[in-house]
This record gives structure tokens, sequence and C-alpha cells, in this order.
């Protein structure tokens, strides 16, 4: 006992908890080189990452590419270096990525290319970074259900349909078609990423909390801009590179860190809405109540300030409807009638103006006067230019530009024809479709024992259900700002378990899912102990019980369950999966590893 405990002291500093049991000595080989009484370090999840070529080649890599910079200007060499740090602090850390994707991935949609970034939009580069290396590197299998699918295919059928319309016209494709084309990949990959990441009940509160919290500058720099706070004008021109107010108009409608007054009011909307489900469902785990009153008063003083009808009005009609939902009725209309008649008296001027501005009529003009002129201006674009110069086009589309014709007012001002000039009649019916498939996550989410899901879900469906009303008149889907908040939303919803699955398609997850599963527990296994490794093999690759590893180890049998148990324990945090879950991936293993051939080396 005393020889095996000097031995062990010399190999490892971590005490063995078989030093309180009886060890034989056939157990000394096996027990000197376990150390499980300890954690290793963190490891990357890549089995590539224990080879020292491989982390040769990185520094290689690393220090040519901050080289390089630095020869054009040190400022860029340094933001390499951060951008290097980063990713690796993601890769080794999961959670270091949801809160970046859910602090600033809506909040910064707005920001022009080249800031801060040259060349890239921020958002867009964070997302295809961060997003890319979360699902690269994830551990565990999130299947994917009818909207992840529905997702893929409206990405790649924005992307395909496009290329095709623009190389069938015999143009090329520049830089702002192929942003275009590609928009839709980057809300998968937020969506995906989010999904994958955002697993557990805490960590969707984490996410949650941070989305919420990170609404606050935007609002106050909407409000800054609006009532001209020393320095807010300036920076958001150098943001957004986008001017909305001149010495000749003060009274412009209030954009925020994004290019229009639209996306702002449609990012604000959602927030919105999932703080009144929040509040009426009674979450007080997200942020306290106070917090979470104060930012709603924050947003929505921000919207009204956008002076976009249409997102106050749905904000007024969804939180009426979360109220009857929740059988908060009475709560509702006393709040709604507060914050209408304060709104009235705060803003009274401006909202008086901005109808004065819709229904004034100058004589002679033609239409309805009950019709908003900016309705009637639509509804004219559409019946008159834009749908006549879709003729045919109708099926694909013309491309994710407009007709040359279309140069001088580049908008559809509407979701839906927007969707048929990208791609046409089938574009039209994939978004449906995922509309469809985000109304019923939303719906199975709020059947989940969690108080948050059953938040967030009615959240969700109310969220969508206004947005494609809203389409009608503008193209908040495919916007800079409410996407972004969406797609994370729908990636914080429990409702994966929910959905049925088909006896093929269910074969077909059950296979990926399997293969997924061996995988993360044999690069975990190869980062153990060799003790560990070898236990762990005779327990299931060769099935020996407890009692007969006692002839084989020399130890006891309490101290063989203990060896095994803490292996497994171990094995499974590395693996990022339950114990059980584990022990079943071994045994499933060990079935199919008959054929010496295919054993373990």
């Amino acid at each position: 006992m005393s020889e095996l405990r000097s031995q062990n002291s010399s190999r490892s500093p971590v005490p063995s908890p078989l030093d309180r049991a009886r060890i034989g000595l056939g157990g000394r080989q096996l027990a000197s080189v376990s150390s499980f009484g300890g954690e290793e370090p963190l490891r990357l999840p890549f089995d590539i990452q224990r080879y020292h070529l491989f982390l040769a080649l990185v520094a290689a890599v690393a220090m040519v590419l901050v080289a390089g910079a630095a020869g054009f200007s040190p400022l860029i060499a340094v933001g390499l270096v951060a951008v290097i740090a980063v990713a690796f602090a993601v890769a080794l850390n999961e959670m270091i990525g949801l809160v970046l994707l859910a602090a600033l991935a809506p909040a910064t949609a707005g920001l022009a290319r080249g800031v801060p970034i040259p060349g890239l939009r921020f958002s867009e580069a964070l997302i295809g970074g961060v997003g890319v290396i979360l699902l690269v590197s994830a551990r565990r299998f999130v299947r994917w259900t009818p909207l992840d699918w529905l997702a893929l295919l409206y990405a790649l059928g924005t992307m395909c349909l496009g290329a095709w319309d623009l190389l069938s016209q015999g143009q090329h494709i520049n830089q702002g078609e192929l942003d275009t084309l590609l928009g839709p990949l980057q809300f998968l990959l937020l969506y995906r990423a989010t999904a994958v990441t955002a697993r557990t009940p805490e960590r969707r509160r984490v996410a949650l909390r941070l989305m919420l919290w990170a609404s606050v500058p935007v609002a106050l720099l909407a409000l800054g801009q609006q009532f001209n706070f020393p320095g807010v004008r300036s920076l958001l021109v150098t943001l957004t590179q986008n001017n909305v107010y001149s010495a000749a108009d003060t009274a412009a409608r209030v954009t925020g860190p994004f290019p229009l007054w639209h996306n702002l009011a449609g990012y604000l909307l959602m927030y919105l809405l999932t703080i009144a489900a929040l509040l009426l469902r009674g979450v007080d785990d997200v942020l306290p109540r106070p917090a979470l009153i104060m930012i709603g008063v924050l947003d929505s003083l921000a919207l009204i300030e956008t002076l976009s009808i249409a997102p106050i009005l749905a904000l007024v009609a969804g939180v009426a409807i979360l109220g009857i939902y929740f059988k908060g009725v009475t709560r509702v209309v006393a709040g709604l009638a507060v914050v209408i008649i304060a709104g009235l008296l705060v803003f009274g001027a401006r909202i008086d103006a901005r109808f004065t501005q819709e229904y004034g009529r100058a004589p002679g003009t033609q239409g309805s006067a009950l019709v908003p002129q900016t309705i009637q201006h639509r509804y004219d674009l559409w019946t008159t230019e834009l749908i006549p110069a879709l003729k045919g086009h109708a099926v694909t589309g013309y491309g994710p530009v407009l007709p040359p014709q279309f140069a001088d007012f580049p908008y559809t001002e509407s979701l839906y024809i927007n969707l048929l000039y990208r791609g046409g009649a089938v574009l039209l019916v994939i978004f449906f479709a995922l509309a469809a498939s985000m109304l019923a996550a939303g719906a199975r989410a709020r059947r989940d024992r969690d108080p948050l899901q059953k938040a967030l879900g009615p959240a969700v469906v109310v969220g969508v259900l206004a947005l494609l009303i809203i389409g009608l008149i503008e193209s908040y889907f495919t916007d800079d700002g409410p996407p972004q908040v969406l797609w994370i939303l729908l990636g914080l919803l429990a409702f994966r378990d929910a959905v049925p699955v088909p006896a093929f398609a269910h074969r077909m997850q059950d296979g990926l899912s399997r293969r997924a599963w061996a995988s993360n527990v044999a690069m975990a296994l190869e980062t153990m102990d060799p003790g560990s490794q070898d236990l762990l093999k005779l327990s299931y690759t060769h099935e020996l019980s407890d009692d007969e590893l006692v002839s084989v180890v020399g130890l006891s049998p309490e101290a063989v369950a203990e060896w095994r148990g803490a292996a497994l324990q171990r094995l499974a945090v590395r693996a990022n999966m339950s114990p059980l879950a584990v022990e079943g991936v071994l045994r499933d293993r060990a079935a199919h590893e008959r054929d010496p051939a295919e054993a373990w080396a």
C-alpha cells in the first residue's frame, strides 16, 4: 500500500480515491497511470487539436497574418490579434460565442459596411465567424426539425434562384447582389448556432437577458437622436452612413443605429412583445420585474419616436392578444390606457403631424381620403409598375435587384413582392411554409414545462403574425434588425422534443444522432488517462463485470466500481452528455465491435 501511494504521488499531485480501498498487487501498474481524482485542463473539441503539427500550423498562420497586417497598419494588426483571440475563446468555451451573438448580432445589424471592419458588415462577420465556430465545435447533435430544413431550403432557394436569374440575364454578381443572395444564410447560421449552444434553460435565460439589455443603448441612441443630445446624431451618421436629419428637416423620424426607422421599429416591436409576455406570464428569473418595465418603457418611447404606425398598432394588438391568452385582460387594458394617454400628452404634437401628413390631401389629388398617403403610394407603385414588370419572371423571379427602371427608387415596399422579385412564386411558397413552421415551433414551445418557454412561445407566435401582416407594406423579414431578433428567439425555443417525427425520418435522425454521440465519446475517451481508458474498455468492450475485473486489475469490487463510476462521470463531462447516455453509447459500440478488425485501437 505504501509503495503504491509513493508511486502515485510521484506521478500525480491529486490524491486518488483508491487510497481508501483495498488494492491488490495486480492493480499497481493500472492504477499508477490513472489520475481520475482530478480534472484535466479544458481541451478543444477538435480531434486534431492534440497534434503538435496542428498547433504549430495555427501559430505559423496567425504570425504570418498578424505580420502582414502590421505592414499595412498597426491598428489592423491589433484588430487581427483580437479576432484570433476571440475565435480561440469561442472554440474553447461555447458560452462566449452565445454571449457575443445574443448581445451584439441584433443590436449591430444596422451598422454600415466597413464599420468597424474594413470591407465587411460587423453583424454579418460576427454571425459568420462565431456561428461557424460554434457549429463546427459543437459536441452535441441537435436534430433538424421541419423549421431547420425549411430555413435551409429558403436560404438555398434565395441563393440559387437569384444567381440563376442574374446569370441567365448575362449579368455578373457584384458585392451588393452577393450580400442579398447570402442574406438568409446568415439567419440560418444564427438560428442553428443559438439552438446548438443554448440547450439548457439557464443558457436560454442568459441569452435572452443579454438581448434585452442590449436593446437599452439602441433605444437611448434613438432618443438622443431625436432630442439632439451632443454628438449622438454625428455618431449615428458615422455608424450607419445615413443622415435622416438635416438643417431643413428637424422633425425627421428616428432611426437609432439602423439605416431607416422601419428597421428600428421592427427591432423594438419584437423585444416589446417578448417583454409583455414575460410580464404577463410572471417569469421573474430572466430579469427582475422593475428592470423589465424600465426596458419596456425605454423601448416604447423609442418606438413611438419612429412614428411608424404599423408597428405601433401591431404592438397594441399583440399585447392585447397576449393579455387574453395569459388571462390578464384587465391589466392589459389598464396598462394600454395609461400608455396611450401618456403618449398623447407627451407626443401629441408629433403624432398629430404624422397623421396630418398621412391623411392630408392637396386639391385635385386622386384617392380616397380614408386611405393613408403611404398606402396609396404603395398601391399605385405595385399595380402600375412593379407587378406589370414581373411579366415573364413570375415563376423564378427577376433576381436580387430590381430592374433598371427602378434605379431611382429601388424598393418594393412589400415583403411578398420583394420575394417574388428575388425568387418568384417558388421562393414565395417556400417562405409561407417557413412562416408556418415558425408558428408551429412557437405553439409547441408553449407546452414545455419551463415557464420561460410558456412565455416565449406565444411571444414568437404573435411576433411572426405581426411581421407577416406588416409584410404587406414593408419587408421586415428581410431587413436588418427584426430578423436577427426573431431568429435568435426561435433558437431559444425548446420545441424539438415535441415535434413528431415520421418513421423514415426517425430512422435517419436516429442514425445521425448515434454517429454524432459515438464520435463525441470516442474523442473524449482519447483525452482520458490510459488507466481509465483500459478500465472502460474492459468493462464495456469486453463486458467484464466488476467481480471479474478483480482478478484482472487486482482491486476490490468496491474500488473497481468507484473507479469505473468516476471515469464514466469524467467521460460524460468531456463528451457533453449524461453518464447514462455515455454508457449506452459504450454498450452500443461494443455490440457493433465483435469483429476484431473494428475494435478500438
